[in-house]
């Protein structure tokens, strides 16, 4: 399960078990990464 939280300047989206992880983190009106971008796959959920 994923949850977007959206403040109106940033939306993050993580999941949020245990030990969660935040997926992205962008500023809504450039569109954005605040965390930038690596060339691999997020890892799947334990």
């Amino acid at each position: 399960m994923t949850v977007v939280l959206d403040n109106g300047v940033l939306r993050a989206q993580v999941t949020p078990g245990i030990g969660g992880s935040v997926l992205s983190l962008r500023h809504v009106t450039s569109g954005l990464s605040v965390l930038g971008q690596v060339p691999w796959d997020a890892m799947p959920l334990p």
